[in-house]
């Protein structure tokens, strides 16, 4: 599978991320792509500080346990499994883990989507604009949600024709029109390739 989502962080207010069931792997992950940082912050920790980078979270495995309803030694287990994997990368002390999500910004653009909903207005002509010029990663947005949309159909399409139809369908659709007319090009040579 290619592409991603993006995942808004107020989800760990819903009902069902509040489950009093264990989490299971797969949520456990999320829930870790979720707490790590989005920017780069000082913590307070120890009578000190801590400079925290993106894609990085001070826990500890006893905060792991209670949140996840696990013991701290599945806990354990799982980080070094992830570890092994190379999906992160953890440094434990006696009083905290710090946990470094590897390749984070494959999984979140740099102004996340959550961010940009307040930059986003739309001129005169409907054409959205970015008020703090994050042009570029607005665009990205919809050019890669048209591209995950139409690209596995596109490449199962054998014939000009159906190629054609698929690639009218990506020009009649909303995120289409909010691409720059470079980027509507380069969006039909990849579905015609």
């Amino acid at each position: 599978m290619e592409g991603w989502i993006s995942i808004y962080r107020q989800i760990q207010d819903n009902w069902i991320w509040k489950s009093k069931e264990p989490f299971d792997k797969r949520s456990a992950w999320i829930d870790l792509l979720l707490m790590v940082n989005h920017d780069k912050q000082k913590v307070e920790f120890d009578n000190g500080f801590i400079e925290v980078e993106r894609g990085q979270k001070i826990t500890s495995l006893k905060q792991l346990a209670d949140r996840w309803k696990w013991s701290r030694h599945k806990v354990s287990d799982f980080l070094n499994l992830l570890e092994q994997d190379q999906m992160l990368v953890q440094v434990r002390d006696t009083k905290k883990t710090l946990v470094s999500i590897a390749n984070y910004e494959k999984y979140q653009f740099k102004k996340e989507s959550t961010d940009m909903s307040e930059d986003i207005k739309r001129d005169g002509q409907g054409t959205v604009k970015d008020t703090n010029n994050n042009d570029n990663n607005v665009n990205n947005i919809y050019y890669f949600n048209l591209l995950n949309r139409y690209k596995e159909r596109a490449k199962n399409s054998f014939t000009f024709q159906e190629k054609r139809k698929v690639i009218s369908e990506a020009q009649n659709d909303e995120d289409y029109k909010q691409l720059n007319s470079e980027e509507q090009n380069k969006l039909f040579f990849e579905l015609m390739s």
